[in-house]
């Protein structure tokens, strides 16, 4: 079905966008179609496609979501944190 930008936001300077990827649910068999979507969500962070969530059906989407936004702020707050603790030498 296809992937669709769903939140867009900046947070210590890096930017985090959610892409949700949407398609139909696998079929059980051949023989067994299997009717509705599942989604999976991705984290962008600065520009760059970094991780997935699992599949789950369409209607138990909003924690994946969730959690990949939580996963954008705490790497933000990791890379300030490291960004503070290099320390330049004063002879350098």
């Amino acid at each position: 079905m296809g992937k669709t930008s769903i939140r867009k936001f900046s947070y210590l300077d890096h930017d985090i966008e959610i892409i949700r990827e949407r398609c139909n649910l696998p079929d059980i068999s051949p023989f067994e179609p299997r009717l509705g979507i599942q989604v999976r969500y991705g984290l962008k962070f600065d520009g760059q496609l970094t991780d997935w969530s699992d599949f789950v059906e369409a209607t138990d989407d909003e924690p994946s979501a969730n959690t990949l936004a939580e996963l954008g702020l705490r790497r933000a707050r990791e890379l300030r944190k490291k960004e503070a603790t290099v320390v330049v030498s004063p002879a350098a």
